[in-house]
């Protein structure tokens, strides 16, 4: 059995708490216990980092760490702790239940790729069990199924089934069965196969191909194109890269396949050609390896309408027909003032249209003028108010509203004087004004003054004061009582103009308004 298969226990390591423990093979009644012993078929010169991670139970949690262990090269003196594999430790429970599983993460650390391997194992009462954990470079090789532009390897792939990466670099259950023979194999693996030099197999860890060789389908090859085109000196050129260019658009170059350069062939039909000839061209494509011109659709619009009474113009057979009218009453421009409509399309031109005549497109001029109105499309000046019309009202209650004439309005027209205003009474207008005649100056009436200066109330009207008659002149001073010294009239000659004398039995006699 090689050193690479067979455990040689050079080394012993023991961690506390979950009680690590070195488990000595020569005591004279068998432990409780679990000898893990670690081997590698890495290369020896490459070099290698190993640690184990031990926790309780099957959910795992942080643990306990043992290691790091450094590897050391054949012949070289041990260092900093170094190590050969392979190497063992021993797991005992101490205070934890002996039925309690016991879970062990190990992980070897080489060329920047990690070989993992996990395990399950419960203790066996007073039986010493042997775990064996073999980091195989089989592991780290691309698994079935994967594709170049999405690398996945062996153990990545077991990782994802819930199982873990075993000693032959198959895919194995975690939890672990316990082996009683710490002398045994780790299953009599046969030797890897060479990698690196032609017409070998590429290394998963180590050394790339050597000299002028590439990793082509994983083997170790040189370059087969007798052309060159698909090397790079002696080496290949990726796959698919381009080997033998063409300027013709429909036929695809060739490219570089493991080395070899694929002739030239016909670009796939519906690849773009070109650009479009025209608003009624699609962009030509391939069709049988020959660029063929399109037309576009029936009814594609090529072009935009040259004005509101045409639509856009549109494809048909390849061209771009003339644009056609709208219909007729479709509306094409707004109106561009009061007596006209908004424009309308007839025959495929705008047409304006006049608004009905006697529409108000005008306000007035003033009180005397009428609104402007339409007329055959034009605003027509404002017509005069008929003659009589008020224009303006009147100002207090002894003038007339004022009214209109020949399109003027006319003035204020005073009431006649004697007017009564306001319920009558001894209201009256007096040139234009309203007063009341109760006063010297306006005495019973607008045009009887006293003389005396006195106007006085009596049976119901006013009488100017007098003591003799030349203060009533033309009228008499009545000095009998009752009222005696009120002017008074005798006749119709004694009273202002339009003013009748009116007799009164026993009293005065009086103008009357």
């Amino acid at each position: 059995m090689t050193a690479a298969t067979r455990p040689q226990h050079s080394r012993w390591s023991a961690l506390a708490v979950l009680a690590l423990a070195a488990l000595s093979p020569a005591c004279e009644s068998p432990a409780t216990g679990v000898l893990v012993v670690i081997g590698t078929d890495l290369d020896p010169a490459l070099p290698l980092t190993v640690t184990a991670r031990l926790t309780r139970g099957l959910d795992g949690g942080d643990g306990r760490v043992a290691g790091p262990w450094t590897r050391v090269a054949p012949g070289a003196e041990a260092v900093d702790g170094g190590v050969t594999l392979p190497l063992s430790f021993g797991v005992v429970p101490g205070e934890n239940p002996v039925d309690e599983p016991v879970g062990v993460v190990v992980e070897g650390v080489a060329g920047g790729v990690t070989l993992r391997r996990r395990a399950v194992f419960t203790f066996v009462p007073r039986q010493t069990g042997v775990l064996r954990v073999f980091l195989t470079q089989r592991c780290a090789e691309p698994a079935e199924g994967c594709v170049e532009a999405v690398r996945c390897t062996v153990q990545q792939r077991c990782e994802e089934q819930g199982l873990t990466c075993g000693n032959d670099g198959l895919c194995v259950a975690i939890r672990a069965p316990l082996s009683g023979d710490p002398d045994a194999s780790f299953g009599d693996l046969a030797p890897t196969a060479a990698c690196g030099a032609y017409g070998e197999r590429c290394c998963p860890l180590g050394p790339a191909c050597a000299g002028a060789n590439t990793c082509v389908e994983g083997t170790c090859r040189r370059c087969a194109d007798p052309g060159q085109r698909c090397c790079d000196g002696e080496r290949l050129r990726p796959n698919g890269a381009v080997c033998a260019p063409t300027a013709d658009p429909c036929r695809a170059p060739g490219t570089c396949t493991d080395g070899l350069c694929g002739a030239v062939a016909d670009a796939p039909d519906g690849t773009a050609c070109g650009a479009a000839a025209g608003p009624c061209a699609l962009a030509p494509v391939c069709v049988g390896g020959a660029c063929s011109p399109r037309s576009a659709p029936e009814g594609t619009v090529c072009g935009a309408a040259p004005d509101a009474c045409h639509r856009a113009p549109v494809c048909g057979g390849g061209s771009c027909l003339a644009p056609a009218a709208v219909a007729n009453g479709t509306e094409c421009g707004a109106a561009p003032d009061a007596c006209h409509l908004t424009s309308v399309c007839m025959g495929g031109a705008c047409s304006r249209r006049n608004a009905p005549n006697g529409t108000v497109c005008g306000a007035a001029g003033g009180p005397c003028l009428r609104a402007r109105v339409c007329g055959g499309g034009a605003c027509l000046a404002a017509a005069a108010a008929p003659n009589g019309t008020v224009c303006e009202g009147a100002r207090n209650p002894c003038e007339e509203a004022a009214v209109c004439s020949g399109g003027r309005c006319g003035g204020h027209a005073a009431r006649p004087d004697d007017s009564p205003w306001g319920g009558g009474g001894f209201n009256r207008c007096c040139g234009g004004q309203a007063v009341v005649v109760n006063t010297a100056a306006r005495c019973g009436g607008c045009r009887i003054a006293c003389r005396s200066g006195s106007c006085r109330a009596a049976l119901g009207r006013y009488y100017c004061g007098c003591s003799s008659n030349a203060q009533c002149a033309p009228g008499i001073c009545r000095t009998q009582s009752p009222n005696a010294n009120l002017c008074a009239c005798e006749n119709n000659g004694d009273c202002p103009a339009g003013m009748p004398c009116v007799n009164v039995s026993f009293n005065p006699n009086y103008c009357s308004l």
